[in-house]
């Protein structure tokens, strides 16, 4: 009966490779369907990772226009307190938001992106059991090993490329004139006597 269970288990393990070897054989020159299968795996861990890093990127751009609320309310802090407080306020959660959002991102990306790697490996390694003996005959050792964790290993990179590069280094997030030099607060009186004149150099001028 062990005979049996260990031929029938056999014979399941090359009938699965061989499946894995045609699957993966549709992909042959075309990384980014390959990666897209991989990624469709993990869907809702990608979605949540994705939705949090926009939310973030949003936060932070409103965290712009919240600071300049807040200038905008200082010179009425005297006469409507409260009008300072909300602005504050307001403030505070949009930071809180930027930071809790990168955080979920972050504990989500952790795990789903060392997760498309495992499979990755796993499919790989599959296929190639799938081959006949005389395949590895003019292979060199570790060749193949190696280049299956160089492809897990570019995914990961290309993943971690993406969410925290790519997305957070969005031209949205940057400060726009409008936004930064854009508030109608004033500056005090003091401040605004009290301008840096530009040097002028005579030819009469000391050295």
């Amino acid at each position: 009966m062990e005979l049996v269970d260990h031929s029938d288990r056999g014979r399941a393990s090359r009938v699965r490779g061989r499946r894995h070897s045609r699957v993966l054989s549709r992909y042959a020159g075309r990384p980014i369907r390959l990666i897209w299968r991989y990624i469709a795996r993990r869907k809702t861990a990608h979605a949540i990772v994705l939705a949090s890093v926009v939310a973030a990127v949003g936060f932070a751009l409103a965290s712009q226009y919240g600071i300049r609320n807040l200038i905008d309310a200082l010179p009425q802090g005297r006469a409507h307190p409260q009008t300072v407080a909300y602005a504050f306020a307001v403030l505070v959660g949009l930071i809180f938001a930027d930071n809790l959002m990168w955080r979920v991102a972050g504990w989500v990306s952790s795990r789903a992106f060392v997760r498309v790697t495992g499979d990755i490996r796993q499919d790989m390694f599959d296929y190639l059991m799938g081959h006949a003996p005389t395949f590895f005959a003019d292979k060199q050792p570790g060749v193949l090993s190696s280049r299956v964790s160089a492809t897990a290993n570019a995914v990961y990179v290309i993943e971690n490329t993406v969410a925290w590069t790519a997305l957070r280094s969005s031209p949205f997030r940057r400060c726009s004139p409008r936004v930064c030099s854009g508030s109608r607060a004033k500056a005090p009186r003091g401040m605004r006597r009290s301008r840096a004149r530009p040097l002028r150099w005579t030819a009469n001028s000391s050295t």
